[in-house]
């Protein structure tokens, strides 16, 4: 017989005492009513999803420089994670995810193996969900073919292998912060920044992303033309606190429209979007090893979100993190629960 393993949450906040039972993280979404959208739940997220190996790295350039996740992204699946950053370089005959500046670095997982795994993934969890978002393609003196060539094959791999998972709309002007779940189940919605705007159709399912950030003045943009538009704006520190800081600074002045009425920062006219917590410390030249930064910011994972919903923050819908793992993404999936039952602050 089978055994189950099952991780209890009991968690007290403000009197509201929780339990959150998870069997099994690779199933975490069917729980959520079909009715909800992306802008109402909090997802685990991988930043620099595939980077959980190094090849061919340059000269000099050591592993734990450029490695960010312990995990493949299959196994990030599993473990909990639902939205991948995904960058890409084409090098030694293959795409490939990559951690590079200035052409000093190291490659990551190849893309076809990535998408095969999204793929068996989603055929035995068909009520999942998996954002894959495109970005960073790599474009520097080292890089071979140019960026254009890399995008093309990328979506050309997507439509020619994967077509029948991704998630597709006739309105190419689709807002996916709004889309239900109910819509999107067993499906890879895959999203694309603006390098890709040659590549963009949504009745294919390749969608438009668009970063969200502040203007120097204190307005947010006005962004209207993006399929996925994303407050995502990352701290730039090797310092926790100062990366807490700032992240929840960020969060209470531009966190999800909808929880709080337009914000003073943000026009009434701005679509619906999401918001994206990064809570990841960057390596500078004076400390470089990203497990360790990792390790100290993932340490402080949970107060970080307790504090969050006990003060009364917006609710984040992201929550970025390296080095993603079964425990982290349970700490973040709890906050769909929490959230559910919280009296939000006027």
């Amino acid at each position: 017989m089978k055994k189950l393993f099952v991780l209890l949450i009991i968690t007290i906040i403000n009197g509201i005492i929780s339990l959150t039972v998870i069997a099994d993280n690779s199933q975490w979404m069917r729980g959520l009513n079909d009715s909800l959208r992306f802008s109402d739940i909090v997802i685990p997220g991988s930043h620099d999803a595939g980077m959980s190996r190094t090849d061919h790295c340059t000269l000099f350039v050591k592993s734990e420089w450029d490695k960010t996740q312990q995990l493949s992204i299959a196994d990030q699946l599993k473990a909990g994670s639902r939205y991948f950053d995904i960058r890409l370089d084409y090098d030694h005959g293959s795409l490939v995810t990559y951690h590079r500046t200035d052409g000093v670095g190291c490659n990551g997982e190849k893309l076809d193996n990535i998408l095969s795994g999204v793929a068996s993934f989603l055929r035995k969890n068909p009520k999942e969900v998996v954002i894959l978002k495109f970005s960073h393609t790599r474009n520097d003196w080292m890089s071979f073919g140019g960026n254009d060539d890399i995008q093309r094959r990328a979506v050309n791999l997507l439509l020619q292998k994967y077509s029948s998972i991704l998630y597709k709309s006739n309105n190419k002007n689709v807002n996916l912060a709004t889309v239900t779940l109910g819509a999107l189940r067993g499906k890879i919605v895959a999203v694309f920044d603006g390098e890709y705007s040659e590549q963009i159709a949504p009745a294919k399912g390749i969608f438009s992303y668009r970063d969200s950030y502040a203007q120097q003045d204190g307005q947010l943009k006005n962004i209207t033309d993006g399929n996925l538009i994303v407050y995502d704006k990352y701290s730039d520190t090797t310092d926790y606190y100062d990366m807490k800081k700032d992240q929840l600074n960020k969060l209470l002045d531009f966190g999800t429209i909808r929880s709080r009425g337009p914000s003073p920062y943000a026009p009434a006219s701005l679509r619906p979007y999401l918001f994206l917590l990064s809570w990841t410390l960057t390596g500078h030249v004076e400390k470089l090893d990203i497990r360790d930064l990792a390790n100290e910011a993932n340490s402080h994972l949970k107060s970080g979100l307790d504090a969050i919903f006990r003060k009364g923050y917006p609710k984040p819908n992201i929550i970025y993190i390296d080095f993603m793992s079964e425990a982290l993404a349970s700490q973040i999936i709890q906050y769909n629960t929490l959230f559910k039952f919280r009296k939000h602050k006027k």
